[in-house]
This record gives structure tokens, sequence and C-alpha cells, in this order.
């Protein structure tokens, strides 16, 4: 699998994407995640690895 992050280089850190295709690869999981503004309209785009992915919460989990 081909890794693109130049098109998320010049990106502030803690933007809010979204995961729009799974890839499965000898036991790792790669993600397509999409960066978009408020109208829908993406911006950037980056294949990321799990470690790379800050999975946000919108309600409470208790564990």
């Amino acid at each position: 699998m081909e890794e693109d992050y130049t098109s998320i280089k010049s990106l502030p850190s803690g933007q809010v994407g979204t995961i729009v295709e799974v890839y499965g690869q000898e036991e790792e999981y790669h993600y397509l995640v999409e960066f978009a503004d408020t109208q829908g309209c993406a911006y950037a785009m980056a294949t990321l690895r799990a470690d790379e992915i800050l999975v946000l919460h919108y309600d409470l989990a208790i564990v």
C-alpha cells in the first residue's frame, strides 16, 4: 500500500477527519481518512495506520 502524506503535511495538528475505507493487510489495518470542511468539501486525504489515529468520543463511555 502506498502511503501519501503530501496532502496532509500542511494540516494543523488536531484536524478531525472521517474514515472512509479500511484496508486489511497482514494483520495490520490502514485507514483512508478524508478531511472536509463544514460544507462537505474534501480538502485532504491520507492513508494512516491505527497508531496514527486519535479516536474521538462524543458520549461518555464507561469501561
